[in-house]
């Protein structure tokens, strides 16, 4: 049991590897996500040292059965726990699903065959993984739900999840200290936050401020094509992007009219399931003259959610 507390607790410092996925330039009024994620782990290090002192010498085992590597995100997911396990002396596989239900389960099973101490798994069905981890606690495997959510049913013993509200608004912040000017030729938002209220619309990262960001890092002729199923969002969103001199082409409030189109991300599909129109828009980058600027509106520094996700009160 000591062995099993261990692992819990050193696990929580995996959330901390969600910031390092990528780097960001530092802000004098913000702390470097590499120091948070460095102070994270000692903090772990110092309350776990004691429990793995008693524990006996066998080595520890960690499976980690995620659902894809297909981008940069995940490749350093991956990466970011096999450091972490190897840092303590344990072993770490990585078995990946290609976003294949079949093959996560043959993963989660040679994972449970291979007897490791504990199951990271970031899922690719909700409902479809409670068997999954069902089959691993019946084995006496512990299962670490990680970035993805698992029905409630099922028997996780704790959590591991990216803040992806925080996450994308500090992208799209800090974007132009990731690129060059005229560095980038497609930019994608799917899906985002869309902040219902009216006095926090200059966090939706359809926002001009954010509009000119890219506008900024994007070539002359380079395209932001934005998908989300919030109909409002989208309707507010069009005329903010021809406030900043975009073109919009293949405008569309039901991109699935007629059967998939193109590549669909994992919420897409779940509206897509559910009747649920899906907008989409491409803005091309015609000029790179900048919006006249706007006066400050009064709290305007106050743009940063909380950690949570959910919006302030000013």
């Amino acid at each position: 049991m000591k062995k099993i507390l261990a692992m819990a607790l050193a696990l929580l410092f995996v959330a901390a590897l969600f910031t390092g996925c990528s780097k960001k330039a530092e802000s004098p009024s913000e702390p470097n996500a590499n120091d948070v994620a460095s102070d994270t782990t000692e903090e772990v290090k110092e309350k776990t040292s004691a429990d793995n002192t008693d524990a006996d010498s066998q080595t520890v085992k960690i499976g980690f059965a995620i659902k894809s590597t297909g981008s940069s995100f995940y490749q350093a997911l991956a990466t970011g726990v096999q450091n972490a396990c190897e840092e303590r002396g344990w072993e770490c596989t990585v078995l990946n699903a290609d976003m294949d239900i079949t093959k996560e389960q043959e993963n989660v099973e040679t994972l449970i065959g291979q007897q490791v101490d504990a199951l990271l798994l970031d899922a690719i069905d909700p409902l479809g993984a409670v068997a999954l981890v069902k089959a691993a606690v019946a084995a006496g495997v512990p299962v670490i739900e990680v970035d993805a959510p698992i029905d409630a049913s099922a028997e996780v013993i704790t959590t591991v999840y990216n803040n992806n509200t925080t996450t994308a608004f500090m992208v799209g912040k800090y974007i132009p200290q990731f690129f060059a000017d005229d560095e980038i030729d497609l930019l994608y938002i799917n899906f985002c936050d869309p902040w219902p209220r009216k006095k926090n619309a200059k966090r939706r990262l359809t926002y001009h401020t954010f509009l000119e960001k890219y506008k900024k890092v994007l070539k002359l002729g380079g395209q932001i094509h934005f998908k989300t199923d919030n109909a409002n969002l989208f309707a507010w969103s069009l005329p903010e992007m021809e406030s900043c001199f975009l073109e919009l082409r293949n405008v569309t409030d039901d991109l699935h009219a007629n059967g998939p189109v193109g590549i669909m991300t994992g919420y897409e599909e779940k509206f897509y399931a559910l009747g649920t129109p899906i907008n989409r828009v491409e803005a091309v980058v015609v000029t790179k003259t900048p919006r006249p600027a706007d006066v400050k509106d009064e709290g305007e520094d106050n743009d940063t959610p909380t950690d949570d996700g959910k919006e302030q009160e000013s």
